[in-house]
């Protein structure tokens, strides 16, 4: 089971690497994407992660990886996997992603 939170603050870039805010913006937009999308897709494989492997409820996923509550989650869900967090939680939605 994985219980650890995710420890991602919104709006806060990482730092001590020496890259400064702005570079990374810069870095980020050559590559075609930004610091908000990168975390999104970080927080719906975090997400996704703990949906498939833990027992947590779809409210504390939610919360644990910044995504709100399981109502977003599970729209946010159905826009990038094009499934629903319970239909994710069905053995044989699972079994359809690992093929």
């Amino acid at each position: 089971m994985v219980t650890s939170p995710i420890a991602v603050t919104p709006g806060v870039p990482p730092r001590g690497r020496g890259t400064s805010r702005r570079t990374l913006q810069r870095r980020l937009r050559a590559a075609g994407t930004s610091y908000g999308e990168q975390l999104r897709g970080a927080r719906v494989d975090a997400a996704w992660q703990l949906v498939r492997f833990s027992d947590l409820k779809i409210d504390s996923i939610a919360a644990r990886v910044g995504l709100g509550s399981a109502s977003r989650l599970s729209a946010i869900f159905r826009a990038d996997l094009g499934m629903t967090s319970a239909e994710l939680r069905d053995a044989r939605s699972l079994d359809k992603l690992v093929r």
